[in-house]
């Protein structure tokens, strides 16, 4: 009897043992230390103006060839223009002068 006593024991302090480890073990997610290497790149706008959007945030992943930013077109689209207008006038100066030569 005393035998089974002890086993009776010793069983009662595995399984108390186990569950105090058990109840006691941070739970936690696991935590790693490391670091993070990257590229950096310098970006560049090819004409100047004002941003509208910005697509991306900083240290964002962008993919090759992505829009980054949209641009307000207003002040290239009216030099565009103004070049469009100063061309024809060229044009007409250089019908004028031709003209000119004809009657001379």
């Amino acid at each position: 009897m005393p035998r089974r006593l002890i086993i009776a024991v010793v069983v009662i302090a595995v399984v108390g043992l186990s569950g105090y480890l058990i109840w006691r073990r941070d739970h936690r997610p696991d935590f790693f230390t490391g670091v993070v290497e990257g590229e950096e790149r310098v970006i560049r706008a090819e004409v100047s103006g004002r941003v509208l959007t910005i697509a991306f945030g900083e240290g964002d992943a962008v993919p090759a060839g992505a829009a980054i930013a949209t641009l307000d077109d207003r002040d290239i689209t009216a030099r565009l223009n103004a070049k469009t207008q100063s061309l024809n006038v060229m044009d007409a100066e250089i019908a004028r002068q031709e003209e000119q030569v004809a009657m001379a």
